[in-house]
């Protein structure tokens, strides 16, 4: 049966979402961590967006203008369909189970091990702030503290600032360790401060897709039929 719009992405979906995203033939597209902040940000904001305003920035994330050419037009609905779903899946997550709700950062090989990379996710959240930056002022103006981290990481004067801290600062890797513990609480306060202003929806469908009855678990939060694993490793993978 084909998923509906409210079907949370499985494992694999996630990993074709990255590949279609990366494999077109445009200069700029976002890769999944990027768009996984970008949705985080449009899905926390001050007022609802429909997907024909974020959308375009998802292929292009430089100007909005390039559009990727595919095979044909089922493949495209396939690839907006994956886009879709993962945005209502983070908004349901943000709205229904917001402690278990986790950012998807990347990871790069380092040391023998692996190290977790957060700079895409959060170049990708201010991506979607700019869509409404006069609607995201007043908080930013409020609670910096809650950007902090997602403008260190995602701006190029953070970059650069990082650089330098990297040099003369010997507890990097843990001010490091300690940015990515930073970024979900933060998210979840932002998410809180709009939703408590009934600034938007919970879930983005598509136009003309109904909405289902009941709500599926976050993403990241325990599968019901009690296995200890959670949700997309489980039955929401088989869904």
């Amino acid at each position: 049966m084909k998923p509906g719009l409210d079907t949370p992405l499985s494992e694999e979906e996630l990993e074709a979402l990255d590949r279609i995203l990366l494999a077109s033939d445009l200069d700029a597209p976002m890769d999944i961590s990027m768009l996984d902040g970008y949705l985080c940000a449009v899905l926390s904001g001050p007022r609802p967006l429909p997907p024909s305003t974020w959308m375009p920035w998802v292929w292009d994330h430089a100007s909005a203008t390039q559009t990727p050419h595919f095979q044909s037009p089922k493949a495209e609905k396939q690839a907006a369909a994956l886009v879709l779903r993962l945005a209502n899946e983070i908004a349901l997550g943000l709205t229904h189970d917001p402690d278990s709700f986790e950012p998807l950062f990347a990871e790069r090989p380092a040391d023998g091990g692996s190290e977790i990379v957060i700079d895409d996710w959060c170049f990708g959240f201010l991506k979607g702030m700019a869509l409404d930056p006069a609607g995201w002022q007043p908080l930013r103006t409020a609670r910096p503290d809650l950007f902090e981290t997602i403008e260190l990481y995602g701006t190029e004067a953070g970059w650069d600032k990082l650089e330098q801290e990297i040099e003369r600062l010997p507890d990097a890797d843990a001010r490091h360790a300690g940015a990515v513990a930073a970024i979900a609480p933060a998210l979840r306060a932002i998410h809180a401060h709009w939703r408590e202003r009934g600034a938007a929806e919970p879930a983005v469908m598509a136009a003309g897709e109904p909405r289902r009855a009941g709500e599926r678990p976050g993403r990241n939060a325990p599968c019901p039929c009690g296995s200890g694993r959670k949700y997309k490793q489980c039955h929401g993978k088989a869904a």
